[in-house]
């Protein structure tokens, strides 16, 4: 299977993940996976810290093609743009390609137009649990919002198809882990007794933190990231590797399993994933998922 990988640059985060996904390669660990392209949708005098990254990524792997097109500097960075203008960026993008059977979006911040859908499937990584089980959309640092404003009791990450709408595609693979449980040996029960008592005074406190994106200072949200991030290089190197085995699949548009049958819900690969990392209030271990099953 020939892939292509998707990011933004922004920072680290997404830095690290297409490096863990092309060091996987190289190693042998996705067997049967080859790298066509990285696929920067920022590109030179963007940004400071992307043109860093970009420049580190090419001295790392000089054999590994990028293909930097920028959405600023193509009009692509819009409130609303339209279908039309999501297609002509793209469609840019893709002739400069060539052959790929699967994108791996890991930082991507450009939702893709209803052209690539079609031509390229592309898998999303996503900060928070499927919508159907209570997750929501938006970048990490919404999401980290929304988990506080809402008391949640259990967040994770997910891999899902990509689609039009921003993270509303089919739920592939995902993982959870406990709010107020302990990840990573950090307890996370007593941070949320650190929020103010006061509505809005809380209100303004998340606000607040979300506006810093990824630079919090509040420790609840600093460690409700950590606890998440940790684990995504995990979710998307077990996905890519179900797709790989012919596990999974996608026909006409749909995620399916070996057997050809629609995946509607994603997989829950808690136990693959956490291994043992996370603890629910009450004492259970991340072991009470069950295994990542295509049936």
């Amino acid at each position: 299977m020939n892939i292509c990988i998707s990011s933004t640059f922004v920072g680290r985060d997404g830095y690290g993940l297409v490096t863990r996904i092309l060091d996987a390669v190289a190693e042998g660990k996705l067997p049967g996976i080859t790298v066509s392209a990285v696929i920067s949708t920022r590109e030179s005098g963007d940004d400071k810290t992307s043109d860093q990254l970009l420049a580190r990524l090419h001295e790392a792997y000089p054999d590994v093609p990028i293909i930097a097109y920028s959405a600023k500097q193509h009009g692509r960075i819009k409130r609303k743009p339209s279908e039309k203008e999501k297609d002509l960026y793209d469609l840019a993008i893709l002739e400069r390609l060539g052959a790929a059977d699967l994108n791996i979006m890991v930082g991507d911040m450009i939702i893709k137009g209803p052209e690539w859908c079609r031509k390229l499937p592309s898998l999303n990584l996503h900060p928070d649990l499927p919508l159907s089980l209570g997750g929501t959309e938006g970048m990490y640092w919404e999401v980290i919002g929304k988990w506080v404003r809402d008391g949640r009791g259990e967040i994770g990450g997910m891999m899902h198809l990509a689609i039009p709408t921003l993270d509303a595609g089919t739920p592939i693979a995902y993982f959870r882990l406990p709010a107020r449980g302990t990840v990573n040996g950090v307890d996370l029960a007593p941070l949320w007794d650190t929020l103010p008592k006061e509505p809005d005074k809380r209100e303004a406190l998340i606000q607040q933190q979300v506006a810093l994106k990824d630079k919090p200072t509040h420790r609840l949200f600093v460690e409700l990231r950590r606890a998440e991030a940790a684990f995504e290089q995990r979710l998307v190197l077990s996905t890519i590797t179900m797709f790989a085995q012919d596990e999974l699949g996608i026909q006409e548009g749909r995620v399916v399993d070996k057997n050809g049958q629609p995946l509607e819900n994603g997989l829950d690969i808690t136990e693959w994933v956490v291994d043992g990392a996370a603890v629910w209030p009450g004492g259970e271990s991340s072991g009470k998922s069950r295994s990542p099953e295509t049936q």
